[in-house]
């Protein structure tokens, strides 16, 4: 049996397509100091604008979801708020698209304002059920049928 030979990598210009990997890696420069400030700058933004997101939103999800969820699991409750989260947050940014241009951020970054809007969302509101269930003597366990 003929074992296949290893060839050693070859450097690979800037027109060359390297094995395994679209031509844009081929031409991609590393990023540059203004050019990762500028990154950071609008990840920052991304997170005030979620929190402002989250600030507005929890409560309209806790009313919405809570009553049902007050007697799922911990892992029931989460995924239960996290669908009620994407759905309130998504209209909410659609109904706020004018601040898109206000705010002047990609597309890239909308996205990571949904997610961190909604993970926040759920991690205040699963704060809230806990609060509940710690007040009314519920555990965090549901009980055996």
């Amino acid at each position: 049996m003929d074992w296949p030979k290893f060839e050693k990598f070859k450097k690979v210009s800037a027109g060359q397509n390297p094995v395994g990997r679209p031509p844009f890696f081929a031409e991609r420069m590393p990023m540059s100091l203004f050019e990762s400030l500028v990154s950071f700058r609008g990840a920052r933004k991304a997170q005030r604008i979620a929190d402002e997101l989250a600030d507005r939103l929890t409560d309209r999800v806790w009313e919405e979801a809570g009553v049902k969820a007050r007697h799922f699991s911990l892992a029931e409750a989460r995924g239960y708020f996290r669908a009620h989260s994407n759905r309130i947050v998504r209209a909410e940014m659609q109904r706020s698209q004018t601040n898109a241009k206000a705010d002047k951020l990609g597309p890239w970054q909308w996205q990571a304002v949904e997610s961190l809007a909604c993970e926040t969302i759920v991690i205040r509101v699963l704060q809230q059920l806990l609060r509940y269930r710690k007040q009314h003597g519920e555990g965090t366990r549901r009980k055996a049928a």
